[in-house]
């Protein structure tokens, strides 16, 4: 199941990394757009 989620922060590459960490998954560059990441979670499927 995908779920979308989009928060609007000041330092997004700092948010994304905390994330990433606190659901054991990873961030990797969003799109064209400048300064947007995506967090894909681990959820414990590793």
């Amino acid at each position: 199941m995908i779920h979308h989620y989009s928060i609007a922060v000041s330092n997004t590459k700092k948010v994304a990394d905390i994330l990433s960490r606190l659901f054991e998954g990873s961030v990797s560059e969003f799109g064209p757009y400048k300064n947007a990441y995506m967090v894909w979670l681990g959820m414990g499927t590793q």
